[in-house]
């Protein structure tokens, strides 16, 4: 028997919450909620969510490239585009559904990596839902910009260069008939 369990977590990763009967996974549930996330937690949530949102991309796709393979049909019987338009047509619809086939792989490799992390031994479907509202938060700039010229290899790549072109102006100043 299959249950969905619908899944969200706050921003800041304080909760894990799912909708069950039992009063198992409720208690379940209230220990992960009160004991909070993890760093291993939340790549496993958001990894979820990820997955789960291209696997209705790649539906979205599927229905479009079939759409326009049935239409194609039509114009083919009636002599409106040549056997190799319809053969590009069928090959993308298959692509299409290739995609789709390997997006559901993925939800359910990830559904299975969470709920063996969260200890549900069941057979259930979990949905991730994503919070709609954005906390606000203000980031101070010349914080955020003396961290990335730290934290950047290119900014010191860059510096290197621009230190090792002063060498190279020099050094050809230097010699004679410059």
């Amino acid at each position: 028997m299959n249950k969905t369990y619908s899944a969200s977590m706050t921003l800041n990763g304080n909760a894990v919450s799912s909708r069950s009967n039992t009063k198992k996974n409720k208690k379940d549930l209230y220990r992960n909620t009160r004991t909070g996330s993890s760093l291993y937690d939340q790549p496993l949530f958001f990894n979820l969510a990820t997955a789960q949102t291209s696997l209705e991309i790649a539906n979205y796709n599927f229905a479009y490239a079939d759409t326009l393979y049935r239409y194609a049909q039509g114009r083919y019987n009636i002599g409106t585009i040549t056997e190799n338009e319809m053969l590009q047509l069928e090959l993308n619809k298959l692509t299409e559904q290739t995609n789709c086939l390997n997006a559901q792989i993925e939800v359910d490799d990830y559904i299975q990596s969470l709920r063996s992390y969260l200890g549900i031994s069941e057979n259930i479907n979990l949905v991730v839902i994503p919070d709609d509202s954005i906390p606000h938060f203000t980031v101070d700039v010349n914080e955020a910009m003396q961290l990335a010229f730290q934290n950047n290899p290119d900014i010191s790549a860059f510096e290197r260069r621009r230190l090792q072109s002063e060498s190279n102006v020099a050094e050809a100043k230097s010699q004679p008939g410059f």
